[in-house]
């Protein structure tokens, strides 16, 4: 796949669910070191969503992490942006890049760009497109 879509490091990004990662340990970082070998990025999908999120990043280190969607709802109330933050500078803290998805409105945005992500997603920002775009 990544000599098909152009053969260059960070061309090409896999996301694992943080779930199935910590169910299979092992087996994750071993694949993880594989495709690191073959210039494929790797991402943790839902991140967050269990109590070693950080351990677990940092045994198998991705290049980034995508929150789960429970750490922006309510993003606003200072009690859950101050967890989004710490979330965010811990996992900076071991070198993997942070993705927070789910910017829906202009508030979660302006909140968004406080927390320290290095990457926005959402409808926000930009509603999916029905074609696929390749760059040559």
């Amino acid at each position: 796949m990544i000599k098909a879509v152009g053969g260059v490091a960070g061309v090409l990004t896999l996301q694992f669910n943080e779930i199935d990662i910590s169910e299979h340990l092992t087996v994750a970082k071993s694949q993880f070191s594989a495709l690191n070998d073959v210039n494929c990025q790797i991402g943790v999908n839902n991140f967050g969503s269990s109590a070693k999120s950080i351990e677990i990043a940092n045994f198998v280190q991705p290049d980034m992490v995508r929150l789960a969607r429970s750490y922006i709802q309510d993003i606003g109330a200072a009690e859950n942006l101050e967890t989004v933050k710490s979330l965010i500078t811990r996992t900076n803290d071991i070198k993997v890049d942070v993705l927070m998805p789910y910017i829906e409105d202009a508030a979660t945005m302006s909140v968004a760009w406080s927390v320290g992500a290095r990457y926005l997603q959402g409808y926000y920002l930009e509603e999916p497109s029905s074609t696929i775009k390749v760059a040559s």
